[in-house]
């Protein structure tokens, strides 16, 4: 038989894990999870970086005092040094075909060669050195390449840009991976006279310098030209051309960057960024828009990006629904965008975990995306030294989540534009079998980090802690609290916005993120007016801290125009004019676990608005509690726990 102390903790717990599995929860609107794949020894000047479509494998290029090419594969396994240049200089170019089993690089900065071999290393094969002159009068040309190689899916052939004085060896050129059937697709005069009419034979030109991308199997090739526009003196745009079925096909303006525009793998579906000018504002901005063929209409998934922003990467998903991008000089970080809801979402912004927890890098200076042809995986390298080489999983239902993370609360759900407002945080955080190390949250609108105005005391600046210190009542036991985040958000705009939580257990080596839905920053009523208009409904908050020892506060809300019967009984001296028939007599009472009354905490008639009491449990033994709000017209109960 159980003793009656026994008995008692039984209980607490059934009930304490009946309370947490009906407790209303804040929904998951997505999860990422990041894992570091590489372990380097020392440090690297990694430049180029490339995950095959399938995201099993990662091939990557380092310069500066080391021009080297590795493969590694996604689950952080077969690090493989594949060529050694042997000198110093920028990294090669780099890419990997479909399933990971052929690599390609090229050695620009000085031949221009072309090299290709298995993703193991095996069978290193030099398949472009010269490349025939298309004047038979001079010599056979080195490549000048400006811009990556492209390899096809099934890895059998790869298309280059070759730049050149001579406008008909610029152009787009092939070779098959065996280094046979090496030609020219196209060159700028074919290209310049069909679309533009004009014939620059007259000209030197290195026009293709600006962004290069294939198709799956090359249906369709993208190259970029500035040419023309520099020639009005406008030497921030370019025109895509699209080459399909032996036709060129002028798809638009771009705005100049290192990747300012890619494909998808059929080729129909183009990602591109775009300088526009903003009337509103007088001013040129960069926007991002997706952009089919034929069928269609442009969509913008990210506006008003500064014009200092240019792109820096972009890469699609193999059916052009979603995309990966990154502008330069910080502007845009690694961002998610997607075609289908027009939206976007930073995929690096969680700063505030990567500096306290991973020696002191941002993942937000992160670079060298990739993505996978589902569009769920991709790589990208976090700058530090040595260098870091992450793969991220995107979950966009919130599921899956390697880390444990659940019964996230937010109390009160709201912070205030014109003054300062107290909330708590509370999440249920496990990983197995490695404990974790830090946890912090970030605040998004639109899926952009917006601010970091959510923020709390000093110790423990924008983080959660579970270490009984601080708002958190009991150390260590999986639930990460903090007790003082307050805001003070004088400028910014009303409206709803999203916490973004992340985690990272002990090995420092994994990290989950997940957005959760909104809180909202709103007016500060100022007048009997807008507290009319500002409450609509009776809530009932949950109690914060909770588990608590021996304080916590229970927050409410009472309504406009709610008519209750107890109208009829008031004293019409003592009520304003204007809320004479807008009054609720509200009580808030505190029971214990037999349903027993413990306390009366409110039993006053009520004007609409925004209501907090904080209850003092010093003389009650630990258990669980009941608080109830109780009108004429409302009548809601909650739980709360007392852990002394």
């Amino acid at each position: 038989m159980c003793s009656p102390t026994k008995y008692f903790i039984f209980v607490f717990i059934i009930i304490h894990l009946i309370f947490l599995k009906n407790e209303a929860q804040i929904n998951v609107i997505r999860s990422v999870e990041y894992k570091q794949i590489s372990s380097f020894e020392e440090n690297m000047e990694i430049s180029n970086m490339k995950m095959s479509s399938d995201g099993t494998k990662i091939i990557f290029a380092t310069g500066g005092y080391t021009r080297k090419v590795y493969t590694i594969n996604s689950d952080e396994s077969g690090l493989k040094l594949i060529y050694d240049f042997t000198n110093t200089g920028f990294g090669p170019f780099v890419d990997i075909n479909a399933d990971g089993s052929k690599i390609i690089w090229c050695d620009y900065t000085g031949t221009g060669e072309i090299f290709i071999s298995n993703s193991d290393g095996s069978s290193i094969n030099k398949i472009v050195a010269l490349l025939p002159n298309p004047d038979p009068n001079f010599a056979d040309m080195k490549p000048e390449i400006p811009v990556s190689p492209r390899i096809t899916a099934d890895g059998n052939t790869v298309y280059f840009i070759h730049n050149h004085r001579d406008p008909k060896g610029t152009g787009v050129w092939k070779v098959y991976s065996d280094g046979s059937n090496l030609q020219q697709v196209f060159n700028f005069s074919n290209m310049a006279i069909e679309l533009f009419g004009r014939n620059v034979n007259e000209f030197w030109t290195t026009s293709f310098n600006s962004g290069f991308d294939i198709s799956a199997n090359a249906e369709a090739i993208l190259v970029g030209t500035p040419f023309f526009k520099i020639e009005e003196s406008d030497f921030n745009n370019g025109d895509l051309v699209v080459y399909t079925n032996g036709s060129f096909y002028h798809l638009g303006e771009y705005a100049v960057g290192n990747q300012p525009f890619s494909t998808n793998k059929n080729g129909d579906q183009f990602l591109i960024f775009k300088r526009e000018h903003n009337a509103e504002l007088n001013s040129d901005e960069i926007n991002v828009y997706f952009v089919p063929i034929v069928i269609g209409s442009p969509i913008k998934v990210i506006s008003g990006l500064n014009i200092f922003g240019t792109s820096a990467m972009t890469q699609m998903s193999g059916d052009g629904s979603i995309a990966i991008v990154q502008a330069d000089n910080g502007r845009l970080p690694i961002t998610f965008v997607d075609r289908s809801t027009s939206s976007c979402f930073d995929l690096v912004s969680i700063d505030g975990i990567s500096i306290n927890a991973l020696g002191g890098f941002r993942f937000s200076e992160s670079s060298l995306p990739s993505i996978n042809w589902n569009g769920n995986k991709f790589c990208f390298l976090a700058h530090s030294n040595p260098p870091q080489i992450w793969i991220g999983n995107i979950n966009l239902d919130g599921s899956q989540r390697e880390l444990n993370i659940s019964e996230i609360q937010f109390t009160p759900d709201y912070v205030l534009i014109d003054g300062s407002t107290t909330a708590a945080f509370n999440a249920h955080i496990t990983s197995a079998p490695n404990a974790i190390h830090t946890a912090t949250f970030d605040v998004l609108k639109d899926g952009l980090i917006q601010f970091r105005a959510l923020y709390s005391d000093w110790p423990y600046n924008g983080l959660l802690v579970d270490n009984g210190e601080f708002g958190d009542t009991q150390a260590n036991d999986g639930f990460f609290c903090n007790n003082s985040i307050h805001a003070d958000l004088p400028e910014t705009p009303i409206g709803n916005y999203t916490i973004r939580l992340a985690a990272i257990n002990s090995t420092l080596r994994q990290i989950t993120s997940v957005d959760v839905e909104p809180f909202s920053i709103i007016d500060q009523p100022n007048s009997i007016e807008d507290e009319e208009n500002q409450f609509s409904n009776f809530n009932l908050s949950q109690n914060y801290p909770n588990p608590f020892n021996p304080n916590t506060t229970i927050k409410y809300s009472v309504p406009s125009s709610v008519m209750l019967n107890s109208f009829q009984h008031l004293d019409n001296s003592e009520i304003p004019k204007q809320v004479r028939d807008d009054v609720a007599h509200v009580t808030l009472k505190v029971y214990d676990i037999l349903g027993r009354e413990i306390k009366t905490l409110v039993n006053v008639k009520q004007k609409p608005g925004n209501y907090e009491v904080e209850f003092n449990a010093a003389n009650l033994p630990s258990g669980v509690y009941y608080y109830r709000l109780k009108t004429d017209e409302f009548n809601n109960t909650k739980t709360m726990i007392l852990m002394k």
